[in-house]
């Protein structure tokens, strides 16, 4: 519908947006706009989500809270998503990563090959399971398994890692800009290092 739009306000709150045919010229000659609403042309439509009106300088003028409120939660969403890409997320997953990263951390605590081969048998069922599962899947020593899990997590927490950092320094971009237009703008022009 070609025309022009309206802000209908009534006591200084925006009550919604109306648009004119061509040939009638306020929402009022339409029989549109109810008692004790003030008509005011706008340039375009506007979104209320994240756009407002000022009477005074006839201009829409962005609500940057509301602006940033809504490209921060897409950046958060995709880097979420990209967080998803890495990690496998199947229940139970989680759990595995997080025994094999202590397991990481433990046969690091006990020094080296020699000094795991001092522990008891016990000792060595209950603290490195998944070790001892792998390195006999891959016919080698635990140690083996344990540099393997050990490059599996540098890198995934890694690239996890650089994500969060594009994250917020994207994040704290968008709260720095001055106008809409230029957050959007560094939204758009994210560079996820994936």
């Amino acid at each position: 519908m070609s025309g022009q739009w309206w802000l209908l306000m009534n006591k200084g709150v925006c009550r919604g947006q109306y648009q004119t045919s061509s040939s009638a010229s306020t929402p009022s000659d339409q029989g549109f706009n109810p008692e004790g609403f003030d008509e005011h042309p706008l340039p375009r439509k506007i979104d209320l989500a994240v756009e407002t009106f000022n009477i005074e300088t006839g201009e829409v003028e962005a609500r940057l809270d509301e602006v940033d409120a809504q490209l921060i939660a897409l950046v958060k969403q995709d880097a979420s998503a990209l967080k998803m890409k890495i990690y496998t997320p199947l229940p139970g997953k989680e759990a595995e990563y997080e025994a094999k990263k202590r397991e990481v951390i433990d046969f690091r605590a006990v020094g080296d090959e020699q000094d795991y081969e001092a522990l008891d048998a016990e000792n060595k069922d209950r603290r490195f399971v998944y070790a001892i599962a792998d390195a006999a899947a891959y016919g080698d020593s635990v140690a083996d398994a344990i540099e393997r899990f050990e490059g599996g997590i540098a890198s995934t927490e890694g690239r996890v890692a650089s994500l969060a950092a594009t994250e917020h320094a994207t994040c704290s971009q968008i709260k720095a800009a001055g106008t809409a237009e230029a957050k959007q703008a560094i939204y758009e022009g994210i560079q996820w290092p994936i």
